[in-house]
């Protein structure tokens, strides 16, 4: 495991901190953008940041590797709705799967 600073931006408003890429799968820990949070349910930008939260999400695979993300989302504290979780353009609330996984799978 080492520390990646050369992925592409494959994920909007995330960061690569760490890679594991074995020869069955891949594992990429990810970090929000802390400069543009946005709040999950009205989308208006936020500062304050209740607490850090750890989610296990599929994304399509990399190298023809099972791709596994350690996203660490932010819990917000939104002046309009109250604490929520920030806004994720590429993950539905509560989701464990990408929508680019989603949609894949609904293709097949």
């Amino acid at each position: 495991m080492h520390k990646d600073t050369g992925w592409p931006n494959l994920w909007p408003g995330f960061h690569v901190t760490h890679s594991h890429i074995r020869a069955d799968s891949a594992l990429i820990w990810l970090q929000p953008d802390i400069t543009e949070l946005r709040c999950g349910k009205c989308l208006s930008r936020v500062n304050a940041v209740h607490e850090r939260v750890q989610r296990t999400v599929r994304d399509l695979p990399l190298v023809g590797r099972p791709l596994t993300l350690q996203v660490q989302l932010m819990r917000v504290d939104c002046p309009h709705c109250g604490r929520c979780m920030q806004h994720v353009r590429w993950l539905q609330a509560l989701s464990r799967i990408t929508d680019a996984f989603a949609q894949t799978v609904a293709q097949c």
